[in-house]
């Protein structure tokens, strides 16, 4: 499993196969519907209802199986039910699968087309406040994603050591001759350089963490996601000066996570990272509502969606779970839009939501009432017109 990032939905928007399936479902973390399996058996349907469907387009059934069988590995894999976060997105074309854990509820939703379904997801990245908490110590990496409503551990064991002892022995292998164990075992390690002391301890300290940011750039790229650290407070600063993340909370989460439970540690980050959607979501509707130039606001779907394919969108709203069904070809700058679904249709408010987001915009699912133009399902402002 991936971490679902900016890098992971680009690589999904620019897939094109002749069957392409997308599935999302809702996911429990805990309680009954984990421990009597309602999660696999929704799933399980759903996987035997693609089945049947691509076998009305002609696909067949030997092709299907080879197609279907790493979903179907997954329905009885118990393990996998039982590390479940809010939400479940499933992508299967021939030759490709992917999956991904997401900290944010969606409502059941199943496509076959010739491209991945990825409107759901988009409006987690601004709207729901997703951002990551990094717990650290000397002893301890925690990756948490999260959302204001959720948080799900993701397991970092095959990107970053697991503790400072484990990143200097590999860092360097001298530091298993170098390396003395206090009377109180692992957590009383020291590591000393040549001289010994404070500064080659801070050094030390350095180097782990450098590691630990080295593997999880690995996990999360170049994103845009905000990350609260916590962490004891000695180590947050250096931390900060090895990190190539660009977007690290200024504050922190001071303290040894070890012994913060995740329901305080999700509530306090959850405090530090609220700011940056708040700021970001009121400068979007006011650059909507208040915009000087009122040639770059428009909730023309005429207008919004050639504009997003061609990289003027700058902030998109769309409705929560509408669809305009239609087709746009680009070469030709035409688009059509229809009253309901034709075969070979796109969801439209997919493909611009799509192109927004790749293309560095910022996308905002709103219920109809809080849309900026509550007479139209779709609403954007260009960077130019």
């Amino acid at each position: 499993m991936d971490i679902i990032n900016t890098e992971e939905v680009k690589g999904l928007a620019a897939f094109r196969g002749k069957n392409c399936v997308s599935i999302y479902i809702p996911t429990h973390v805990f309680g009954r519907e984990t421990f009597e399996g309602e999660d696999t058996i929704l799933f399980k349907n759903l996987i035997q209802k693609i089945d049947n469907q691509l076998s009305e387009k002609g696909m067949k059934q030997n092709d299907i199986d080879k197609m279907l069988m790493p979903a179907k590995k997954l329905i009885t894999d118990t393990g996998f039910w039982r590390k479940q976060s809010e939400g479940l997105a499933v992508f299967i074309s021939e030759g490709s699968f992917k999956y991904f854990h997401i900290p944010s509820h969606f409502e059941q939703f199943d496509i076959i087309s010739d491209k991945f379904y990825l409107k759901p997801i988009l409006p987690m990245f601004f709207e729901n406040g997703y951002f990551y908490i990094l717990a650290l110590s000397k002893d301890v990496v925690k990756f948490y994603q999260c959302t204001r409503h959720s948080i799900t551990n993701f397991d970092l064991e095959d990107f970053v050591p697991q503790g400072m002892e484990e990143a200097l022995m590999y860092d360097d292998p001298q530091q298993s001759l170098q390396h003395h164990s206090g009377s109180g075992g692992k957590s009383n390690a020291m590591f000393h350089g040549q001289g010994g002391g404070r500064d080659d301890q801070k050094t030390d300290i350095a180097r782990y963490l450098n590691a630990v940011d080295d593997g999880l750039m690995r996990l999360i790229k170049a994103d845009k996601v905000p990350m609260v650290i916590a962490a004891v407070d000695y180590l947050i600063p250096i931390y900060k000066s090895v990190s190539k993340y660009n977007y690290i909370m200024d504050d922190g989460l001071m303290g040894n996570p070890e012994y913060v439970d995740m329901a305080e540690l999700h509530s306090k980050s959850w405090a530090i990272a609220e700011p940056f959607f708040m700021k970001n979501r009121k400068k979007a509707m006011s650059n909507y509502l208040e915009n000087p130039d009122a040639s770059l606001v428009t909730s023309n779907i005429d207008r919004i969606i050639p504009a997003a394919h061609f990289k003027q969108v700058n902030q998109l709203f769309i409705e929560k779970n509408a669809a305009i069904w239609g087709r746009f070809d680009e070469v030709n700058n035409k688009l059509e839009i229809h009253n309901e679904y034709k075969e070979g249709d796109d969801d439209l408010i997919n493909e611009t939501a799509i192109h927004t987001f790749i293309n560095g915009g910022e996308v905002y699912a709103l219920p109809p009432e809080e849309m900026p133009d509550q007479n139209n399902k779709i609403a954007a402002v260009l960077r130019f017109s």
